[in-house]
């Protein structure tokens, strides 16, 4: 096990018997925020500092490579095994992806999968097939049918945040209308989830601070996301007169559950 530390550190620990093994100290230049392994040998870090850290955790004096694109602090880290990419999210509002497999001792080939505004943490689903993000703004974004490889050319020119303000607003904006199709696509389909517990909404200032999926099963197979009536809840149901939103199930990768 590992944990993130705001003292630009991070622990490694032995889960049988919880105790400390090692710490790795001044890896980065700000807080630690993410620790992922990739395979029991490697470990990536993510900081304040901007910046992507790998680690070959048998050697530890100095990290493998330096991973450099985020203009903001670097919250959130992934890894798809089906495409052996490295997800990285940040407040720069930025979800890019690392070809991990195309290391050279400058970093390595990284594309910018897609803009949300506000992003701070993504999560993959365990079969890589499913995407979602949590944001400042009080909603979340969830992509179906997961293709790394078409996912900035799918979602070219969409904005969630013009897409939520027509919802709230419940209005029609002309800029908007053009880039509805995602929710329809049978690949990389997207789905904005604001469905929250009545008295436990996430507004514009707290966000979405933390975000996990469960495994398989552990929640039943509920519905995922918005209702597809097409009405919209955040403590009080309203309705919405723009193109709905598709249900999507939870069959497959659990509920996601937020914690605040």
């Amino acid at each position: 096990m590992a944990a993130a530390c705001e003292n630009k550190c991070f622990a490694l620990y032995d889960p049988q018997n919880a105790k400390r093994i090692h710490t790795i100290r001044g890896m980065h230049g700000a807080s630690v925020n993410c620790v992922k392994f990739i395979n029991e040998h490697t470990a990536v870090t993510s900081s304040d500092d901007h910046m992507i850290r790998l680690w070959d955790l048998r050697n530890t004096q100095s990290n493998l490579r330096t991973l450099r694109g985020h203009v903001g602090a670097v919250k959130g880290l992934e890894y798809s095994r089906r495409d052996s990419v490295l997800i990285s999210s940040g407040l720069d509002g930025v979800c890019y992806g690392w070809e991990l497999n195309s290391l050279t001792e400058y970093g390595c080939l990284y594309r910018r999968l897609l803009y949300v505004p506000g992003m701070l943490r993504c999560r993959l689903s365990p079969d890589n097939n499913r995407l979602v993000m949590a944001t400042t703004n009080g909603y979340m974004m969830l992509i179906n049918n997961l293709s790394l490889t078409t996912l900035a050319e799918d979602t070219a020119g969409f904005s969630p945040s013009l897409y939520r303000l027509m919802q709230i607003n419940s209005e029609v904006i002309p800029a908007a209308v053009p880039y509805i199709s995602v929710f329809n696509h049978t690949r990389n389909n997207v789905a904005l989830i604001v469905d929250f517990h009545k008295k436990n909404e996430v507004d514009v200032i707290n966000g979405l601070t933390a975000l996990f999926v469960s495994p398989p099963g552990s929640f039943g197979s509920d519905c995922f996301g918005l209702r597809k009536c097409g009405t919209t809840r955040t403590g009080t149901s309203s309705r919405v007169k723009v193109p709905i939103i598709p249900v999507t199930k939870t069959s497959s990768i659990g509920r996601t559950r937020l914690l605040r």
